[in-house]
């Protein structure tokens, strides 16, 4: 059974969880729903590190190909 989006919305607005746009497919997801730390589009990288924004589950194995693409790293 798949849980409507309003209802994750609403235990992301009670729990203090952000409820955001996947950067990829633009489908709202909550924090509560980040499964992996993993789980990002790198938007830069710095000499000791990276900054990203997460994606949605369904848009890792998207998120990791254009990280490889752009930064040679699937991270």
């Amino acid at each position: 059974m798949t849980i409507p989006r309003c209802i994750h919305r609403l235990y992301a607005n009670v729990f203090g969880y952000f409820w955001l746009p996947c950067p990829i497919c633009k489908v709202p997801f909550g924090g509560h729903e980040w499964r992996s730390p993993r789980a990002m589009l790198i938007t830069e990288r710095t000499g000791g590190g990276a900054t990203g924004v997460g994606v949605c589950q369904d848009c890792v194995e998207d998120a990791k190909a254009i990280n490889l693409e752009r930064w040679g790293v699937e991270r």
